[in-house]
């Protein structure tokens, strides 16, 4: 390593600036604030475009579906082109998108332009995790990521709440007013604190490299075991976000709205795993983290699974054990994401947008199925997420010391 790259290297390990993390904490939750606050709006939105409520939910799952994907772009486009530059392209799509979707004459249209909200909002997360992999390393790193989930939790806590206000004030484009002025406040912070952190960006021959830094790093079984503690306990909780809103209705008999607020208390609890394996990762290495946070996933779910049998149901023993299992989750996906993007510093963009794309498709698989086993029965629901949580403690405790 020569001088001068050795004095790159120690100012970018230099502690991130606060206001830094601020700010990439609130671009990383640009995808959960967006999915979720046009929710309120949905109904009006069907009575405005006079559509069926199935045509009009397509504005939610198509946004997800486009998020995911666009992931696995987003990585090597930032390897090959820098990550301030693509977090601009990004952040300046995103606005656009959602201008365009306030004033969107037909939903076609606005299907259109949530599709391309959907993909640019990916840019946001992806960019913001490749810059703490760059600037921050080890422990550091892992506790930084726990602080950015932190922020998307918030996000999609609060996001119905005040979609709901923004509905009520400004009809159902407010939601996409509120999205086009956040991204636009994003991209001016991003042009004046965000540092460029990749001084050997090749473009296109970086890009023609994808298929084989891929096959890289699937053949690498750091990256498939930490890939798989993402995508299992992604798969866990999103089985819960759609079968549990049936099993609230059906047998619980909650409302919408009593089901947001105890569901509130499961994305409290993933904020709070978060802050706790942020200060762990400060001060212990990812193995004994991530396989603790196996071990009380399994037992939160274990729990559920124990209250269901011999206790009569209730919100509080469907939902309480379901705030343990976030909570848990939370000191293993940052650990994960860490030492996911840590194998090759050279391909952590690609790391980072290939490990969000395998996250969103477990999620949208396990969505699809939990669907269906919810509609057997709230038990058959709880025994897909216990296999989940046995599988995520097998898989947890294959990670070796060396991906610490």
């Amino acid at each position: 390593m020569t001088a001068a790259s050795e004095g790159v290297e120690a100012e970018l390990r230099e502690p991130l600036p606060g206001s830094l993390m601020l700010l990439l904490m609130g671009i990383a939750m640009l995808g959960s604030l967006a999915t979720h606050l046009v929710v309120p709006s949905l109904p009006q939105l069907q009575r405005e475009f006079s559509t069926d409520y199935g045509t009009v939910q397509l504005l939610v799952s198509l946004f997800v579906i486009a998020y995911g994907a666009s992931q696995i772009v987003a990585g090597p486009l930032a390897d090959a082109y820098g990550r301030r530059r693509m977090l601009i392209t990004g952040l300046s799509v995103f606005t656009g998108a959602s201008l365009l979707c306030a004033v969107a004459a037909n939903l076609e249209t606005l299907i259109l332009f949530r599709i391309l909200q959907g993909s640019s909002a990916c840019f946001g997360l992806v960019m913001a995790r490749a810059l703490i992999r760059d600037i921050s390393a080890g422990r550091n790193a892992s506790a930084l990521f726990g602080y950015l989930a932190v922020g998307t939790s918030v996000g999609s806590t609060l996001a119905p709440l005040f979609g709901g206000h923004l509905y009520q004030s400004f009809g159902w484009s407010g939601p996409f007013w509120f999205m086009a002025a956040f991204s636009l406040a994003g991209l001016a912070l991003a042009i004046r604190l965000v540092p460029e952190t990749v001084s050997t960006a090749t473009g296109w021959a970086s890009l023609r490299r994808m298929p084989s830094d891929f096959a890289g790093l699937l053949r690498q079984p750091s990256f498939l075991i930490h890939s798989g503690n993402i995508s299992i306990n992604t798969a866990l909780f999103y089985s819960f976000i759609v079968g549990g809103a049936l099993v609230s209705n059906r047998d619980l008999h909650l409302s919408p709205a009593e089901y947001g607020l105890w569901f509130s208390m499961t994305a409290v609890g993933y904020a709070m795993g978060n802050v706790l394996s942020g200060r762990a990762g400060q001060r212990y290495s990812a193995r004994p983290t991530i396989v603790v946070g196996a071990v009380a996933v399994l037992a939160s779910m274990l729990a559920m699974a124990l209250l269901d049998a011999w206790v009569e149901r209730s919100p509080l023993t469907f939902f309480l054990p379901m705030t343990g299992v976030t909570l848990s989750s939370g000191l293993i996906m940052s650990n994960s994401m860490a030492g996911g993007m840590a194998l090759d510093p050279r391909r952590s963009g690609s790391a980072s947008g290939l490990l969000g794309f395998l996250q969103f498709a477990a999620a949208a698989l396990f969505s699809f199925i939990a669907g269906h086993v919810a509609q057997v029965s709230q038990s058959a629901l709880i025994l897909l997420m216990l296999a989940l949580a046995v599988s995520g403690l097998a898989n947890a405790t294959i990670v070796r010391p060396a991906t610490n």
